[in-house]
């Protein structure tokens, strides 16, 4: 590199009139390249780390996972519907909870920064601050319930399951509890 530099500076050095108009522009035209190619490694600028990690995906905060409760609600629920006893629910999800989290955004100059927004507790521990959870699309539904031999009692279950769950009824089988 110093000896680029060099050789320009005694290019310059010499008289005008000695250097020919063309090699003049050729040493114009390699500095302004070499410009170009050093402002591009100068203008550069490390990516904003943010000042906490994105936060591994935390169990739903309810005394059992989302599937689990919804089925126990919908096992309370049917089983009060006429002519059906004991129910068993047991849903198929496409995936896990997702969820999408606040971050604070700050400008300085001509760059945006973002952090994650985070709780700060009484016992000194952080929780990051969630905006919403997105929950997994159902994709079927199997009812084991007393009183499903009923044609009649079986098309019921089917169609309060699917219409409740927005599953088409096709994704949804109801089965006879078996007697002991």
């Amino acid at each position: 590199m110093s000896e680029i530099i060099e050789k320009i500076k005694n290019y310059f050095s010499q008289d005008e009139e000695e250097l020919p108009l063309l090699r003049n522009l050729a040493i114009l035209g390699l500095i302004g390249i070499l410009l170009i190619l050093y402002s591009n490694n100068f203008m550069q600028t490390d990516p904003v780390e943010p000042m906490m990690s994105e936060p591994k995906e935390k169990e739903i905060e309810v005394e059992k996972p989302y599937l689990t409760q919804l089925e126990l609600d919908l096992e309370n629920i049917l089983s009060q519907i006429e002519g059906v006893g004991t129910v068993k629910v047991d849903l198929r999800a496409n995936g896990k909870p997702e969820n999408n989290y606040v971050y604070n955004e700050r400008e300085n100059n001509k760059d945006i920064n973002k952090e994650l927004a985070v709780l700060r507790e009484s016992n000194g521990g952080e929780e990051p601050v969630i905006a919403q959870t997105i929950y997994p699309r159902l994709t079927s539904a199997l009812v084991v319930a007393e009183g499903a031999e009923n044609v009649t009692i079986k098309y019921d279950l089917a169609k309060a399951l699917s219409s409740y769950l927005d599953l088409p009824l096709y994704k949804v089988t109801v089965m006879p509890h078996r007697g002991r």
